[in-house]
Parts: structure tokens; sequence; C-alpha cells
């Protein structure tokens, strides 16, 4: 672990959603292929837990979460708690 990363004791607040994605491709190309395709089928409903998907030149897999008691306001009060511990 890194001076920069913090313990999971002190983990950063999250946003309302958030996406952890592990992406793979053969070529710049395919991975911005990849990239815009997770978009739309995000944009379009299909992503909104978790998976794996792709083809013969890219592959991924993700975890979504929402939390829908998080605003915007309360993640940066939470970003300064947060910032004055740490």
């Amino acid at each position: 672990m890194t001076p920069d990363q913090p313990t999971d004791a002190e983990a950063a607040p999250r946003r309302a959603w958030t996406m952890e994605l592990k992406l793979g491709a053969d070529t710049e190309d395919e991975l911005v292929n990849a990239l815009e395709q997770i978009a739309l089928e995000f944009h379009m409903g299909g992503m909104r837990s978790g998976g794996a998907s792709g083809g013969p030149a890219s592959g991924w897999s993700w975890q979504t979460r929402n939390d829908p008691t998080m605003t915007h306001e309360r993640y940066f009060q939470e970003i300064e708690r947060w910032r004055t511990k740490n």
C-alpha cells in the first residue's frame, strides 16, 4: 500500500454511483470501442449491478453500486470530514 492510498478504516466517501471496471483490449481502438459500448449499455440500464462481457478483441468485468441516500452536498461534506481526519 502506498502512503496516498486510504486504508479500509480511512476509506474516502463514495459518490452516489460508483463502478469498478476491469477492461482489457488488443488495441487502443478496441479499448475505445469497449468504453463506448460500456457507456451505451450503462445508459440503457443494462449494467446496474455487475457482470462480465466482451468479444474477440476486448473484454471487461464490472461491479456498480448506487447509494440513493448520497447527495452531491452530502458527498462533499463527508469528503471534507474525511480530509480533516486523514
